[in-house]
């Protein structure tokens, strides 16, 4: 009888810690159905972030965002495994990421254009004209983002290289940044004059109007599509499509409307 109690006990105990195990992992597996994560890189973060809130409070699912330059993102996503969607801050960047291989995405969506724009110092004291042919004068301390690094540079060597006039002007430059961010930093501290950066960089920067000022840039090369991508090898996949569907939506686009980024531009590249 005690034998057959005993027996009894440690089935009681085996069953016990088995429907534990089961109810963590179906926690577990719940908790992972509700889980997004996003690359997204710094010059389009601020429509991203807000966008996903509004995501996150309409579906439930939890949206991580990890951004940086677009060189660092690129290669995380070989190297972790674990994003689910891509979000750079124009379609440069999976232009090349296509060249090395093309099956890694498995869906997309197009967000609208960026628009390059000249940003200097407030009330323009260096008296910028804003003409390209003036960029060559070696009068101004010029800063660019790094093509290498990010996609910000590679639509500004673009640009540059349209009008004939990168080379020159890359050999008197004052730094290449590695993206958007150290640019505004740099013209608002005074380190650099003038610089070309995204108009939704300026806009999300709204609190430091007052030490940046802009200048349109007279050039039809200065649009840049802006797309998300659901990668091939996605973690949350189904997730993953219910973000960009949603998107594609006219509320979705709103975020990104707010930041500049528009869905039809005079003469996109």
């Amino acid at each position: 009888m005690k034998i057959q109690k005993i027996i009894l006990l440690v089935i009681s105990i085996i069953l016990i810690a088995i429907l534990t195990e089961c109810k963590r992992n179906k926690k577990s597996d719940t908790l992972s159905k509700q889980e997004l994560v996003i690359y997204c890189e710094n010059g389009i973060l601020a429509p991203v972030r807000e966008f996903s809130a509004q995501f996150e409070k309409e579906t439930g699912i939890k949206v991580n965002i990890q951004n940086d330059c677009a060189r660092n993102l690129s290669n995380l996503i070989y190297y972790r495994g674990e994003a689910d969607i891509y979000i750079p801050d124009c379609r440069l960047s999976i232009d090349n990421m296509l060249m090395t291989n093309p099956e890694i995405i498995e869906d997309s969506a197009v967000i609208g254009y960026q628009t390059l724009i000249f940003i200097i110092s407030p009330s323009n004291p260096i008296n910028f004209d804003g003409q390209m042919a003036t960029l060559t004068s070696g009068k101004f301390g010029i800063e660019l983002a790094n093509p290498e690094t990010s996609s910000l540079g590679q639509a500004t060597e673009k640009l540059l290289k349209h009008h004939s006039i990168y080379n020159e002007i890359i050999k008197s430059v004052l730094s290449l940044t590695t993206d958007s961010r150290g640019l505004f930093r740099n013209i608002a501290s005074g380190n650099s004059q003038l610089a070309i950066d995204w108009e939704s960089d300026y806009l999300s920067n709204s609190n430091d109007f007052q030490i940046i000022d802009t200048v349109k840039i007279p050039s039809n090369e200065i649009y840049y599509q802006a797309i998300a991508v659901v990668l091939k090898d996605a973690p949350n996949k189904e997730n993953a499509m219910k973000f960009i569907n949603q998107l594609k939506t006219p509320s979705g686009k709103f975020f990104f409307e707010k930041y500049g980024i528009t869905d039809i531009p005079l003469s996109p590249n």
